[in-house]
C-alpha cells in the first residue's frame, strides 16, 4: 500500500495549480476539473494532488506538512530559493 493522493483545501485554485506545476512538479496537461470547483493534478510519479476551493481553508498547524523527495541537498537549497524568490517577488 501506498499513499496515492492528497487533498488540500486552498483559497484560490488557479493560483495554487499554478504554484505546484511551477515549483513541484505536477503536469498542468493532466487537470482535471470537477463541478464542486476541485482540481485534481499528477505528478511524474502518478501522485494526485486535489485542490479544492474554500474560502477559510483554516489556520494552518505547525505540524501541517508533506516533503518531496530530491537527489541533493543543493536541490533543495536551488528549490527553496526558487520559492522564496517568488514570494518576494509576488507581495504587495
Amino acid at each position: 500500500m501506498h499513499l496515492s493522493h492528497l487533498g488540500l483545501p486552498v483559497r484560490d485554485v488557479g493560483r495554487s495549480q499554478l504554484f505546484y506545476t511551477t515549483y513541484f512538479g505536477f503536469d498542468p496537461a493532466t487537470a482535471q476539473r470537477y463541478l464542486d470547483g476541485t482540481v485534481i493534478i499528477r505528478n511524474g510519479d502518478g501522485f494526485d494532488l486535489a485542490l479544492h476551493t474554500t474560502q477559510d481553508p483554516g489556520t494552518p498547524q505547525p505540524f501541517l506538512h508533506f516533503g518531496f523527495r530530491l537527489d541533493a541537498g543543493a536541490d533543495v537549497r536551488a528549490a527553496l530559493g526558487r520559492v522564496r524568490g517568488r514570494d518576494r517577488d509576488h507581495r504587495a
